[in-house]
């Protein structure tokens, strides 16, 4: 049998049938062997990517994300100030205001979560306290005197709780006398060399009788008193009259006796009912009082001066009482005449000067004059020492808790933006509502406002958005406006005093505004003051000396707020 040939198709011969084909197993072989390394390739590849995504992507966008949550927390903190300052007013009472703030970062599923963060009250509390010393209007300081007896033995003098009557015998006399709504006599003959009588009382009636061969004095200290003075000696009479809405009659005897009268006191009114005086010399220290001048005196050589003196309406002045103001004061019917050399004449010591309802009538002399500076007697100026004003609890935190970038807290300070970061310096974004208005080294005018949280200050924690929500309780104000009754003492300091756990925050914030006073901080050294800052850490005490000497406008304004958290 013939056998079967097949043709070798690469060489083109002739083979036989049943000859062994070449294998082709370990071409494909080869080709696995590339898959397996390109897949493993591939894997080392992906693996590579993740891990630096893992390691180098993933945590500096995360870190972005902390930073910029931390930058939206800043920035709502900062509209929450301005919001609450602006529904600041007595008429806004009731009115809420809201603000969202964000907790939650921006998260990288599945890779990493959001970071969160709680929002309460400040950790260690934060206070505002103020210390200054007001002065109040001018007012009528009145002497108070001790009752007493009589310097002459018994015999001479009889002496009660209301009354003093000493017959003729020499030696000098003096007798003080209180009470009110009392009825009180004195006398002194001529026999006495001099009398010394002080009155302390108010609403009470006064009766007074001296002839002493030397001055008397008389002194009344009390108000709606209503007293009779007669000198029927040859001496002078000196009576001082401290008080107000008094009525005063004073009577001379003939004798050839002065009468020296000193009233100081609004509304008062002096009324002479005979004109035998040689020499009498009146003043006054008030507004709104009144003179009646004596009948025309038919001897020669008798000199009334009254003088009126007080600050004037366009030029004020803290000597004297408010409102005192000599124009105010009345010349009552004035006589038709004063002949034979007598002289009558009216001194408004004020640039103003007018002789109040009446025209001198003939024989008078009005005369008005700018003195120099003087001061009023028995006149001083309240004094209110305002020591350690607090307004406490201003104050709001959120703390940051940041897995990519350092921890950090946002706080809400007394009216200023703080961030801070543990180990760090705390830092003032935004500054408190704190202003001065200064010339050169002058201090001009301070304006403050804090707001203040009472109640149970709400507190949350998570990763979404908290809603905080305040309504206005309360509005305080102290304003001083130049020419006011009130002012701060010129010689005094208005002490600002910050007690809070971001003191460097606001040491550097005041040192930066260039005002002409240094802040100090307590203690000098330590973290408090000086950083680094450490969540929950000590307080450091702010203080700020502006002086008052050209303070003439000063506002505090505190806003009282509740809290709550939706």
């Amino acid at each position: 049998m013939a056998s079967r040939r097949w043709v070798d198709a690469r060489r083109g011969t002739p083979g036989r049938v049943g000859a062994r084909r070449p294998r082709r197993w370990r071409l494909r072989s080869r080709s696995g062997q590339v898959s397996a390394i390109a897949t493993i390739l591939g894997l080392l590849l992906v693996v590579t990517f993740i891990a630096n995504y893992l390691t180098t992507t993933l945590p500096n966008q995360m870190a972005i994300n902390d930073l910029e949550r931390d930058q939206v927390v800043e920035n709502q903190i900062g509209r929450l100030t301005t919001l609450l300052q602006a529904v600041t007013s007595p008429t806004s009472i009731g009115a809420q205001v809201s603000q969202p703030i964000t907790l939650g970062s921006q998260g990288d599923p599945p890779f990493a979560g959001a970071d969160g963060a709680q929002l309460g009250p400040l950790a260690n509390g934060s206070a505002v306290s103020l210390s200054y010393t007001l002065l109040g209007p001018t007012d009528i300081v009145t002497p108070t005197v001790t009752a007493g007896g009589s310097s002459r033995p018994a015999g001479i003098c009889t002496l009660t709780t209301t009354s003093l009557t000493c017959a003729s015998g020499g030696g000098r006399v003096w007798g003080n006398f209180t009470g009110i709504v009392e009825t009180f006599t004195a006398s002194l003959t001529a026999g006495e060399t001099f009398g010394a009588l002080n009155f302390s009382t108010s609403e009470s009636t006064i009766t007074v009788t001296v002839g002493a061969t030397l001055a008397s004095t008389v002194g009344v200290y009390g108000s709606y008193d209503t007293i009779s003075v007669s000198n029927t000696g040859a001496t002078t009479l000196n009576l001082t009259v401290v008080g107000s809405n008094d009525a005063i009659t004073v009577a001379n005897g003939g004798g050839g006796g002065h009468e020296r009268i000193l009233v100081v006191g609004s509304n008062d009114a002096v009324t002479f009912t005979t004109g035998g005086s040689s020499l009498v010399a009146l003043s006054f220290f008030g507004g709104n009082d009144t003179f009646s001048p004596p009948a025309a005196s038919s001897s020669g050589g008798n000199v009334y001066a009254v003088y009126f003196n007080g600050l004037s309406s366009t030029s004020p002045s803290l000597s004297c009482p408010e409102g005192n103001v000599p124009a105010n004061d009345v010349v009552e019917s004035n006589p038709a005449a004063w002949g034979n050399g007598n002289t009558m004449k009216i001194v408004f010591n004020d640039t103003s000067g007018t002789p109040g309802s009446t025209t001198p009538a003939t024989g008078w002399t009005n005369t008005t004059q700018n003195p120099t500076a003087f001061a009023c007697p028995f006149v001083a100026q309240v004094s209110i020492p305002v020591n350690d004003v607090i307004l406490p609890g201003g104050g709001l935190a959120v703390a940051l808790a940041n897995t990519y970038a350092p921890d950090a807290a946002v706080a809400l300070d007394e009216g200023a933006v703080v961030f801070t970061q543990p180990g760090g310096t705390p830092v003032m974004n935004d500054g408190p509502q704190l202003s001065l208005t200064v010339a050169g080294s002058d201090v001009l005018g301070l304006s403050i406002w804090f707001p203040q949280f009472v109640g149970s200050f709400p507190t949350q924690s998570g990763y979404g958005t908290a809603d905080f929500s305040a309504r206005l309780l309360a509005v305080t104000t102290i304003s001083i406006a130049s020419g006011s009754a009130y002012s701060i003492a010129p010689t005094s300091n208005v002490v600002l005093t910050v007690a809070t756990a971001y003191a460097p925050a606001w040491m550097t914030w005041i040192e930066s505004q260039g005002w002409p006073i240094t802040p100090t901080c307590a203690p000098a050294t330590g973290a408090a003051c000086v950083g680094p800052y450490t969540s929950n850490g000590a307080i450091g005490t702010v203080s700020l000396a502006i002086p008052a000497a050209n303070l003439a406008t000063f506002s505090v304004t505190l806003a009282t707020f509740a809290a709550s958290l939706d």
